[in-house]
């Protein structure tokens, strides 16, 4: 992260630490390790006042045992090739501790079964021969500064 952001950010007219913001890191957790995904938070709880939102999607921690599929493999390996590998995977709960010793809580916090049921399956249905789905290894995660 640019270590003048913030400045950049609170010189802007248009932003003001007294209005809800929503916040989109959307692809940003993959490429920055877990102490610095929580420096962000705390920063940002400290920027925006409560009733503010982020949303984001996080590589999940495989399950005990598990292991990639091979459209997940596959993604890892282009990531290591371009040099973006991923520095960090959270479990389901570690996200959610994650969020809470920054202020935050996970208001919708999405596996991608359920990412699936609430985005894709409607598309699939009426799309049978291009069917889209979550990758097996991301969640979706909205969630509230308290």
């Amino acid at each position: 992260l640019q270590s003048d952001w913030v400045n950049v950010l609170q010189s802007l007219p248009t932003f003001s630490s007294q209005r809800i913001s929503f916040c989109s890191m959307l692809g940003f957790s993959y490429y920055v390790d877990k102490e610095a995904f929580s420096s962000l938070l705390h920063i940002l709880h400290g920027l925006l006042p409560q009733g503010s939102s982020l949303a984001f999607d996080y590589p999940a921690a495989p399950e005990k045992g598990g292991q990639l599929d091979e459209r997940n493999a596959r993604q890892a390996q282009l990531a290591r090739e371009a040099n973006a590998e991923i520095h960090a995977e959270y479990s389901f709960m570690e996200m959610e501790k994650t969020l809470e010793e920054s202020g935050f809580l996970a208001y919708e916090h999405l596996r991608p079964q359920e990412i699936n049921s609430a985005f894709f399956d409607a598309y699939n249905a009426a799309n049978p021969r291009q069917p889209r789905r979550a990758l097996g290894n991301t969640n979706f995660c909205l969630a509230v500064r308290a």
